[in-house]
């Protein structure tokens, strides 16, 4: 038979509290006279679960033999509600029967409706005890009576304590002495504001009840320091002016409660104070708990928020959300139950809204629950001023670029202008050329035609020229394509040739055949690639022209990262500045800005790589670029 404790016996909290707390064998049954609920001590002894002991299943561990004297008693006792008292052999969890010695009283709740039965056992094997003479059974209670760890006490209606045990002393600070002399009294234990409680209890047993209702209150010990206590009392068989009661000390309980109410004090006060909207839903996608945000912002997304409330299914209004059209939601949908489902330790989208005079930015981020039954915590937060910043940054990224790509150019005029004089300075001989054939009475047409053929290919590396530059200094807007990294490499390597030339600079390129794409923005890489190529033309300027090598180096660092290495062979960075060679306004140029390297490292940054640099062992730097790469299918540029 499965049951319930819940379900079975709605006894006060008390109650229950009270069959965790008693340190011996203790069980609680319904008013069907099914058993449901043994404590902590009794699943240990018999080494049986909770699920294991419910109804009568309990009954497998009592000896045959004593199983009906048992029944006998609990159901006669249990149809006159009266307290009994009985030994019976109980199977330990080690197989041996022991011997209990075991008591049981009805419950009554405040109005005075039967609950059910309470009881607790000890096991009394040790003692050497069985049925016999009146002197034995005496000294069996008194034996049972000290050792029992629960505080226990006899009381008269006057307000006398006639006996107790060890357990009861200890709690109130008193001495055996102080018992002998009568300087132990229930009205002198109790502090004024809880007499009342003591009063109504004896005026409910004296009426006819078997036990008063449990009830906590407080002890004033001897040293003057208060007890929380819980109490339960009964009259004595046959008696209306004495009885017993059983003094649970609560203190340990009470500061559990008091960090616990702590403790969901400042939960409480955390998750109110998170920024935006924040649900906690169950494994099954339930609201359990919800922080409505300060504004309205987000009653734009209304499919979703307009209806959030506790016990609402927050999955199934993303989802809905996401079969009216919004595509977003189907993405949300899904982040969260891949949470739920631990397929994914948590997920992030950041989505917007759309209105007037601009549209509003949303970020909501779902984290799993750290906790047995699951579930899930999220927040959903205005990142719009953030996104607005984040633009603005990047703008001015751009513009600093574009600066410092004019910048650099400036500085390779000279170059540049030697590359571009040679294929005019052509063009213009060829010309003249081209005049003075045209000027004979029969020119000679195909001298004329291979003349004119080396001015258009002059003309169209002119061109090839001026391109290559004019997208240099161009300011569009960053276009992430699919990249060979090695063409661009050799791009850049032909536009700084005559630079080479003029610096005395002998450039080896080391490229790795079959180089997997990278995805990235055209100009930007090269922006960084010429900075890197030029700083090296820099860094070996007072060095002897026959040692001046720069040497271009890519490959594939593991299956996922393109790695480009400049390396130099100047005297190398000083190892106190390896760390700030990237910092803003770094340079060992007297004219320069110091802002290349910086803008190098947030492009790289952006394309979601590394840059770094390192000397190398044999002199010289080394700066080395590290990228992801794409899939190999897409179409390169």
């Amino acid at each position: 038979m499965s049951t319930s404790l819940e379900s079975q016996l709605p006894v006060h909290e008390a109650m229950r509290a009270w069959a965790d707390l008693v340190p011996t064998l203790a069980w609680v049954s319904g008013c069907d006279k099914q058993c449901v609920y043994f404590n902590r001590q009794w699943q240990e002894f018999t080494g049986s679960s909770l699920e294991e002991l419910l109804g009568e299943q309990w009954v497998k561990d009592v000896h045959p033999e004593d199983r009906q004297r048992w029944l006998e008693i609990y159901l006669g006792s249990f149809d006159l509600r009266k307290q009994f008292t009985r030994e019976y052999r109980l199977r330990r969890h080690d197989g041996q029967y022991r011997l209990l010695a075991e008591a049981g009283a009805p419950c009554f709740s405040a109005d005075g409706v039967f609950m059910g039965y309470t009881g607790t056992a000890v096991d009394i094997s040790d003692l050497g005890i069985s049925d016999g003479s009146v002197r034995e059974r005496a000294a069996r209670f008194r034996a049972l009576f000290d050792r029992n760890v629960v505080p226990l006490a006899f009381w008269t209606v006057d307000g006398k304590i006639i006996d107790a045990n060890k357990a009861y002393l200890k709690l109130t600070g008193y001495t055996r002495q102080d018992l002998r002399k009568g300087g132990l009294r229930c009205d002198g234990l109790t502090p004024a504001e809880y007499q009342e409680l003591d009063r109504r209890a004896i005026t409910e047993l004296r009426a006819g009840k078997a036990a008063a209702r449990t009830y906590e209150k407080e002890y004033l010990r001897r040293d003057g320091r208060r007890v929380p206590v819980l109490i339960a009392g009964s009259l004595l068989p046959g008696y209306l002016d004495r009885g017993v009661v059983c003094a649970l000390d609560l203190t340990s309980r009470k500061k559990t409660e008091a960090r616990l109410e702590e403790s969901r004090s400042l939960l409480d006060s955390v998750f109110k104070s998170l920024n935006g909207l924040v649900v906690v839903i169950n494994s099954s996608g339930q609201v359990i708990a919800l922080k409505q945000p300060q504004t309205a912002v987000f009653r734009r997304k209304s499919t979703v928020h307009a209806g959030v409330r506790i016990g609402a299914n927050y999955v199934e209004a993303w989802k809905a959300a996401h079969l009216s059209g919004d595509r977003d939601a189907g993405l949300v949908s899904n982040g969260i139950a891949g949470v739920l489902e631990r397929k994914l330790p948590e997920f992030k989208l950041e989505y917007s809204c759309p209105g007037l005079p601009k549209p509003t930015w949303f970020e909501v981020a779902v984290q799993p629950l750290s906790r047995p039954e699951g579930g899930a915590l999220i927040t959903q937060v205005d990142i719009t001023r953030r996104r607005e910043t984040e633009l603005e940054a990047e703008l001015l990224l751009r513009e600093l670029a574009h600066v410092t790509r004019i910048t650099m150019l400036g500085e390779l005029a000279a170059s540049f202008t030697h590359e571009l004089s040679q294929p005019l300075a052509a063009m213009l001989n060829n010309s003249v050329v081209v005049q003075r054939l045209l000027s004979k009475r029969d020119p000679d047409t195909a001298r004329l035609q291979e003349i004119v053929g080396d001015i258009v290919a002059l003309s169209r590396r002119a061109k090839k020229i001026i391109e290559r530059l004019r997208k240099l200094l161009g300011k569009g807007k960053a276009q992430l394509k699919a990249i060979n990294f090695n063409k661009l490499l050799i791009e850049v390597v032909d536009l700084l040739r005559d630079e080479a030339i003029l610096k005395k600079v002998r450039v080896v390129r080391e490229l790795a055949h079959g180089l997997p794409l990278v995805c990235g923005d055209r100009i930007q890489l090269q922006q960084v690639s010429l900075n890197l190529i030029v700083n090296a033309f820099e860094a070996m300027r007072r060095i002897p022209a026959p040692l001046r090598e720069l040497t271009i180096r890519t490959f594939v660092s593991s299956h996922q990262f393109v790695t480009l290495e400049v390396q130099d062979a100047g005297p190398g960075i000083p190892p106190d500045k390896l760390e700030t060679v990237f910092n803003p306004f770094f340079t060992t140029k007297s004219e320069g800005m110091g802002m290349g390297l910086s803008i190098c490292r947030s492009i790289i940054k952006a394309h979601h790589g590394e840059i770094s640099a390192t000397n190398a062992p044999g002199g010289g730097a080394i700066f080395r670029v590290v990228l992801p790469v794409i899939d190999s299918t897409a179409d390169a540029i």
